[in-house]
């Protein structure tokens, strides 16, 4: 019988306030491939490869009121790419106009993090691991 719990990860899932310019940020900047675009219940949406995870990107949804974009709340607070070496990584967004959260940090011996600036402040953490 096979384990009930065996997870794979399979999507994130991003709100946004402007689809288009949310997924020219995913696909230009960080590198994401445009997979699927389509509308949902009322929404349009679309749906990125981004380091061999999924992530979809929807607008609101007529009669939806979501909460304003911003992190420092319960929920979800950004989602990590690991890259093997951070320091290139950061200069090459930086150079495709990519803004970051301060510098990148040493947060033990063997992890530095850095944290992209999306849009609707979505956060994105680069993260090298030795």
């Amino acid at each position: 019988m096979p384990d009930a719990l065996a997870y794979n990860f399979e999507h994130v899932h991003v709100y946004c306030t402007n689809l288009a310019a949310s997924k020219e940020w995913f696909v230009d900047k960080v590198g994401a491939e445009l997979t699927d675009e389509r509308e949902t219940r009322g929404a349009r949406a679309a749906d990125l490869k981004l380091g061999g995870m999924t992530v979809y990107l929807r607008e609101e949804l007529p009669g939806e009121g979501l909460g304003q974009p911003g992190p420092c709340r319960f929920g979800t607070d950004h989602m990590g790419l690991s890259v093997p070496d951070i320091e290139g990584a950061v200069a090459e967004l930086k150079g495709r106009g990519v803004e970051f959260e301060g510098e990148i940090k040493q947060i033990d011996p063997t992890l530095r993090v850095a944290f992209m600036r999306g849009l609707d402040m979505v956060r994105v953490e680069l993260l090298e691991r030795k």
